[in-house]
């Protein structure tokens, strides 16, 4: 009966399990299972996904008798099972049911178990070794580690595994006697840990078995392109996928265009990112990536934009200078006034690996204009007043910088940056307003603006110099925008491209009053001096800069930092930032996280190029060392090996870009030189979907552009709930790829190909990368490896098929509300080792926000926050554990893997509509406050005029340094868990009592006995194969009605009778 009841209730694939303390339902006691329908998507993408139409249906309870029976109760779980100190709490009890045969009478009770709601103790591997390289091994523990953190439960802190204890381990009780904790050691811990769990990959969005996403990502290039995730609107793009693996997009997709139908997040974005580990240069025995070292190379460079330098800041400083202007009929020397520009350029690499930017490829950065023209006021030697009308300089390029040389046509020198770095570059030579720039800013005055004309000559050394900077409200160079700054790749035109631009006040009528309303009316001097103080003696007046947004300002006297989140609001990877296009400055000025200030220099020299020759410029927590700057900020981690967990894709440069090189002739950033191929042209961060959030995948904020009752409002949508709810159920990584090519010095030495890799899995008892995988022999080894493999490589029909042959170790199911549970499964990562600098290691506690490589190994302090990681004690793990539990009971039944992740765009609580769950726990457990303190924190009227503005108050810590290297997110958490959790069970452990009655009533004979039982990947009826579902791989295809009714096939795994005494 209750075999049978279990196959009926859980052997579909649309049910989740949850614990009786989820959710609302009544009728239910301590431990027994709920059973809901899971929360299937609209598979048709001209729908959009509705947040609201999330219902979950009870369908019953994993026990003998019906809800709210008053039937006598049967204990299932007692003192012989739990320990004489058990309390009652823990003890299950279930309703009987009165069975008869003839004049036979009896009575049977039932509960079922869901094991995935426990830790598996004994889940993994019997050494954690087992690849050819421990290095290797560090960086895939980093997104599954091999085993489960047994050691968080207090009975066995001291127990360690013996090597094939764990293979071996069948009970509870061999790992009493193994640990010496006596026959009932763990008996209290039976509702928190199991050594039986093995989850099937089910998507229960769609009721069929996830596809392999590590098998369409290794597949060519051109095959992703153009293939979105969703649409703006929420309209998910359910992927038309045949039987043999091909893949488009879903019928009658409309093209990319404005509004609800923007494509968001693709393919190819995750490809590149899924990709790159092959794209390290390991030429230094460290982790490279190398720029191609001319236009054409890099315009086909599919991996451009992952290996171009960010422009961190620009600097123009602005000095007056008296030169020589003859003289006059007495033989006094005149002077004339002259303007002289010195200049600044900041790049900075946002990856945790070093960046080369190779000799060859020009780099250059060209200031237009800027809002300010010079008036003067001279007072002559003869008491005459000499008025300038205001000027600007006729050039159109007011200075043109080589960053490390090219000026002339020669190639450029090249520089690299370490990760995080930003680099000061200055004017070293100059040929008119062509400067080389060399590494280092030491200001002097620069060069001679000889273009522009002061009208201010004929002076005494004696006369008195006064001046004007005044701000200009209207647009520049006969345009209607007004154009700062421009970088480009290339020697000259039409060869290069634009790489990085700032285009500001945009549109048929600019308004300038807007344009400018953060910078001062005019620049005056401290004071008024002869002519003879600036005689070979330039003197500073203006300080003109545009630097990328940081947290905090420097100062209150200088606010050149916006408060906002810089590190959401903009993936560095794009080209081109529009200010006030919409005439709306607090919008645009977060969108483009680019400030403009404009100051008097007061006749000194300042920058903020630091350190020694000033090489460095700060950044991250702002642009001096008082208030957080640091000059290493890592904004992007690169997987040096093949991806395992989806929330690895939170580093990926994924924000809907889908212009190529040669695509778009109106567009200079897709110029592409005369000997580039426009069909193989690289991705482009040009033109993306709006807003351009950096670190969606894998998270849940409800970013301030959309309100946060909504995942789509005016032209703006959330795409982190879309990509999750994109990713998160039908697909998984199984990270079998083949790694041959890769050069010898990579830590990543394992050169097998696919083949090979499941070769040696299904024949050979080894595990694939993901340690957490087991082979089900759905056929034997010899027939799957003939299904799955045509030669090395997986055939294309192994991405709907390859789910078939594995079962997940320990799957863990995020709808448990034991909290020593999660602490050991939050416990998997306890005692990693982290690859460090020059290929080290280094062991930590519990460390996370890596992907296996520590680059620098701060935990704390400004360095930490900028560069490091997080490493959680003992005591910060437990408090986040008992979060979790806290927010799966006011947030559950999580009804999909994607409604776990996300936060819940309908629902009252206000925290569940601004946050996902764990990103929920983490702030309430205060792993985050120390980036909430003093000024830190944004507000509702720091984004003002935006429709999710107030969703601010509902956030626990609402950091500007959200997203911060050392910021704990929840995609940190799902980088080492994401490939383990589930919303199911698929193995439950059955206890089953009965009796026998005479007529007067009394018990002559009674029984417990004990089953663990196995969904398995095989339908119950083998007339459909495991991959199938209703209406695929043909839109007639239906189940058999047996397989649509009890859907997939339990085993039974163990069998065993009890004694009343193990009661």
């Amino acid at each position: 009966m209750a075999i049978g009841e279990l196959q009926k209730q859980m052997g579909p694939d649309s049910r989740i399990s949850a614990p009786h303390d989820v959710g609302n339902q009544s009728g239910g006691y301590p431990h027994w299972v709920a059973v809901y329908d899971a929360w299937k998507l609209d598979q048709d993408a001209q729908t959009p996904v509705n947040p609201a139409s999330r219902n979950p249906e009870f369908r019953g309870w994993l026990v003998s008798g019906s809800s709210g029976s008053t039937a006598e109760m049967a204990l299932m779980l007692g003192p012989g099972s739990l320990g004489d100190d058990s309390v009652a709490a823990d003890q299950v009890k279930v309703p009987v049911q009165d069975v008869s045969a003839g004049t036979r009478r009896g009575r049977v009770a039932w509960w079922v178990s869901d094991e995935s709601a426990k830790a598996k103790i004994n889940a993994g591997p019997e050494s954690t070794s087992g690849s050819v390289s421990e290095l290797e091994d560090l960086m895939l523990h980093a997104q599954s580690p091999p085993n489960v953190g047994h050691k968080a439960f207090p009975q066995l802190a001291d127990f360690d595994w013996e090597d094939g204890q764990r293979g071996s381990t069948v009970s509870t009780s061999q790992i009493n006697l193994a640990a010496s904790l006596g026959y009932a050691g763990l008996g209290e811990s039976i509702h928190d840990l199991t050594v039986h769990s093995a989850g099937v990959l089910t998507d229960v969005s769609a009721g069929r078995l996830k596809r392999d996403l590590s098998n369409l990502l290794v597949r060519e290039i051109k095959e992703m392109e153009h293939k979105p995730l969703y649409l703006a609107d929420g309209r998910i793009n359910r992927f038309a996928i045949t039987g043999d693996g091909a893949v488009t997009n879903a019928p009658g997709l409309p093209q990319n265009g404005n509004g609800g139908n923007r494509w968001g997040i693709n393919l190819e974005e995750l490809s590149l990112y899924h990709n790159i580990h092959r794209e390290i240069d390991w030429s230094e025995d460290t982790p490279m990536l190398v720029t191609k070292g001319d236009l054409d190379s890099s315009s086909q460079d599919r991996f451009y934009m992952y290996g171009k330098p960010a422009v961190e800041a620009m600097q123009f400083i602005l000095s007056l200078v008296a030169v020589p202007d003859g003289q006059n009929t007495d033989g006094d020397k005149l002077y004339k006034m002259q303007m002289m520009l010195d200049g600044m350029i900041a790049l900075s690499n946002p990856n945790d690996v070093r960046l080369r930017f190779p000799p060859g490829l020009v780099k250059s950065v060209i200031l237009l204009s800027f809002p300010y023209d010079m008036k003067l006021k001279i007072v002559k030697a003869n008491g005459t007043l000499l008025n300038t009308n205001k000027t600007w300089p006729q050039a159109r390029r007011v200075f043109n910088g080589y960053i490390e040389g090219g000026f002339g046509g020669l190639p450029a020198d090249g520089f690299d940056l370490d990760p995080g770095e930003a680099a000061a570059f200055g004017s070293t030579s100059a040929n008119g307003y062509n400067l080389n720039l060399r590494r280092g800013f030491v200001p002097s005055g620069g060069v001679r603006m000889t273009s522009w004309n002061l009208k201010a000559g004929g002076l005494k050394e004696t006369a008195m110099v006064d001046f004007e900077l005044l701000k200009v409200i209207t647009a520049r160079n006969g345009s209607n925008s007004n154009v700062y700054f421009q970088g480009w790749h290339g020697p000259g035109t039409p060869e290069k491209r634009i790489f990085e631009g700032s285009v500001i006040s945009q549109g048929p009528n600019p308004d300038g009053k807007k344009l400018t309303q953060f910078l001062p009316e005019k620049i005056l001097p401290p004071q008024i001096l002869p002519v003879k103080d600036f005689i070979s003696s330039p003197q500073p007046v203006m300080l003109f800069s545009i630097v990328k947004n940081v947290e905090r300002s420097s100062s209150e006297d200088n606010t050149d930092a916006l408060p906002s989140r810089p590190l959401l609001l903009d993936e560095v990877a794009r080209t081109g930032r529009t200010i006030l296009r919409y005439g709306n400055v607090s919008r645009d000025l977060h969108s483009a996280q680019q400030i403009y200030t404009a100051a008097p220099m007061n006749y000194e020299f300042s920058t903020i190029a630091a350190g020694a020759g000033g090489r460095l410029v700060y950044h991250g927590g702002g642009r001096q060392p008082g208030v957080g700057g640091n000059t290493r900020v890592i904004k992007r981690r690169i997987s040096l090996a093949p991806p395992l967990s989806l929330a690895c894709f939170e580093h990926a440069i994924a924000c809907g870009f889908s212009r190529h090189f040669g695509s778009e002739p109106r567009d200079p950033a897709t110029w592409i030189g005369p000997n580039g191929d426009p069909s193989t042209g690289a991705l482009v961060g040009s033109v993306g979907g709006a807003p351009m959030l950096a670190k969606a995948i894998g998270n849940s904020w409800a970013n301030p552009y959309v309100g946060s009752n909504s995942i789509f409002q005016s032209n703006y949508t959330d795409p982190s709930w879309l990509a999750n709810a994109a990713l998160w159920d039908a697909w998984f990584l199984s990270g079998t790829v083949d790694t041959s090519g890769l050069p010898s010095s990579s830590w990543m030495t394992d050169r097998r190909t696919a083949r090979e890799q499941f070769t040696d899995f299904a024949e050979g008892g080894k595990r694939l990368r993901n340690k957490r995988f087991l082979f089900y022999p759905y056929t034997s080894p010899q027939q799957a490896i003939s299904e799955l493999f045509d030669g090395a490589a997986f055939k294309p029909s192994a991405i709907n098929q390859l789910p078939n042959y594995l079962l997940v170790d320990g799957a863990f199911n995020v709808n448990t509300t034991s909290a020593p549970a999660w602490r050991a499964f939050l416990s998997s990562v306890r005692d990693h080792e982290l690859i460090t600098a020059g290929g080290a290691k280094k062991k930590f506690n519990h460390p996370f926000g890596t992907l296996g490589y520590a680059e620098n190994t701060a935990t704390s302090g400004t360095t930490g926050d900028w560069a490091g990681l997080r490493d959680l004690t003992n005591a910060e793990i437990k408090n986040l554990a008992d979060a979790i539990v806290n927010e799966v009971k006011g947030r559950g039944p999580f009804l999909n893997l994607a409604d776990f992740v996300n936060r819940r765009p309908n629902a009252n609580n206000p925290q569940h509509r601004a946050l996902g769950a764990l990103q929920a726990a983490i702030d309430i457990s205060g792993l985050n406050d120390r980036f909430a303190s003093g000024d830190r924190t944004v507000e509702p009227d720091d984004f003002q005029q935006f429709n999710g503005a107030d969703t601010l108050n509902d956030e626990f810590v609402p950091a500007r340094a959200t997203g911060a290297a050392g910021y704990l997110s929840q995609a940190a958490l799902l980088t080492a868990m994401g490939s383990q959790i589930t919303v199911r069970g698929d193995t439950f452990l059955i206890r089953a009592y009965g009796d026998h009655r005479n007529a007067s009533g009394d018990v002559v004979a009674r029984a417990w006995c004990e089953a663990v039982v196995q969904r398995t990947p095989e339908y119950l009826d083998p007339t459909d194969k495991p991959e199938a579902q209703d209406g695929w791989p043909n839109s007639a295809d239906k189940l058999t009605v047996v397989n649509a009714t009890f859907g997939r096939k339990f085993e039974i795994r163990s069998f065993r009778w009890l004694s009343p005494e193990e009661v």
